[in-house]
């Protein structure tokens, strides 16, 4: 599902799950690989991450996977197990020693959207696109550490870094 290409020193790692371009396990695993791969590359200077799929860089994670494992009777030891690893690889993403750009070419929601928090620069294609976390709107929290990193992602609140100036 990821395909990597290289541009010089520039790692472009484009994502395709066609149609709606949903996150699966497979890929996750797959893009825990290509991290090892990106620490021990010398010659990778800047890694882009990129959607394959027209109007869409990852819109959420695959809404059939997440039913057959909870038909498959996951224990109360998968959900969270399966929680952590999504946040161990945003983790390890934003640690890279490379810097990491999401080129978000369309719909970016969901785990698309944590793992475009997770980036050093976030990128948008202009357009009418959905980006967010809209789990959050079920009651659900964002499983692979978004909404810890969206408030760092956005710097300080306009109205809060005017009141501390006139403190100062």
């Amino acid at each position: 599902m990821w395909d990597v290409a290289r541009e010089g020193a520039v790692v472009i790692a484009t994502y395709a799950h066609p149609p709606m371009n949903y996150y699966t396990d497979a890929a996750l695993e797959q893009l825990e690989g290509l991290i090892d791969a990106w620490l021990d590359d010398d010659d990778a200077r800047v890694v882009v991450l990129t959607g394959g799929a027209d109007g869409r860089f990852i819109t959420h994670f695959d809404v059939d996977e997440i039913l057959r494992n909870q038909e498959k009777g996951d224990s109360i030891f998968e959900a969270p197990k399966r929680s952590r690893r999504a946040q161990a690889l945003t983790r390890r993403l934003h640690e890279l020693p490379q810097p990491v750009i999401a080129a978000m070419n369309g719909d970016t929601m969901g785990f698309g959207f944590e793992l475009s928090l997770a980036a050093d620069l976030r990128v948008a294609q202009r357009g009418d696109h959905r980006i967010g976390l809209p789990e959050v709107r079920l009651g659900l929290t964002p499983a692979g550490s978004g909404l810890t990193r969206r408030p760092s992602s956005s710097g300080a609140p306009a109205r809060w870094t005017s009141s501390c100036a006139r403190r100062s």
